[in-house]
């Protein structure tokens, strides 16, 4: 049996209005949607939003703020004329002396308020608080924020370094098994700050990463890359 169809119609979009048409979305909805409220009682960006776009009053994950950071300090980048400089120079602040603990690691959740909810340290955690920094770093022109990644990776190094390469996942996830993940936002990062600082510190610490995925993430016959892995 034959069965009407008609083909939908073709319509030629151009790649420039493509971006055009994502870069109105991106500045004149979404970074609007996602900003972290003027004068409210903290600098937090939300956790997420209601069906209709309403902030939610739940608890707040640093990993979630420090991906908010490196969101705004791009559109800055892409020119956003929105306050993205003041977002940012708070949140970051807000993150170094909220979030800090005494061991040198960031804490996994502050309430809706801005109190600590989950002191938890987390490898994931760490590693984007490392790539906030560094993109805060170069968009704000603050160094300091450079040597507040180098103490977060001594703290890295000293307590959490393994003895075959990579890193111990923290207090959240149950090791073993060892993830290849976190490991892949450590390296992200490390380049980052390396791009953003020049030291050639993130240089070494890039390429440590680099050759535990050259001899451990990627199977030898497929070439696949694995996620789960013993000590």
């Amino acid at each position: 049996m034959n069965y009407p169809y008609a083909a939908p119609a073709v319509r030629t979009v151009s790649l420039q209005g493509a971006a055009a048409h994502a870069r109105d979305w991106l500045f004149d909805a979404a970074a609007h949607l996602w900003r972290a409220e003027p004068g409210g009682a903290t600098p937090l960006f939300p956790e997420r939003l209601s069906i209709r776009g309403e902030k939610d009053a739940c608890p707040h994950r640093l990993f979630v703020q420090a991906r908010h950071v490196f969101s705004y300090c791009e559109l800055g980048r892409l020119g956003w004329s929105g306050p993205w400089r003041e977002m940012v120079h708070a949140n970051i602040d807000f993150l170094l002396e909220r979030g800090r603990r005494a061991d040198g690691f960031y804490i996994h959740r502050f309430d809706h308020k801005g109190e600590v909810f989950d002191p938890s340290a987390d490898l994931y955690d760490q590693a984007f608080m490392l790539l906030a920094l560094a993109y805060a770093g170069r968009a704000l022109g603050r160094p300091e924020l450079f040597a507040a990644a180098e103490e977060l990776t001594d703290a890295l190094d000293r307590s959490w370094r393994l003895p075959h390469g990579g890193y111990f996942e923290g207090e959240i996830a149950v090791c073993p098994p060892y993830r290849q993940n976190p490991h892949m936002h450590l390296l992200e990062c490390f380049i980052a700050l390396h791009e953003a600082s020049g030291s050639p510190r993130w240089r070494r610490d890039a390429e440590h990463i680099a050759r535990l995925c050259a001899r451990s993430f990627l199977h030898a016959e497929s070439g696949a890359l694995l996620e789960y892995f013993d000590a």
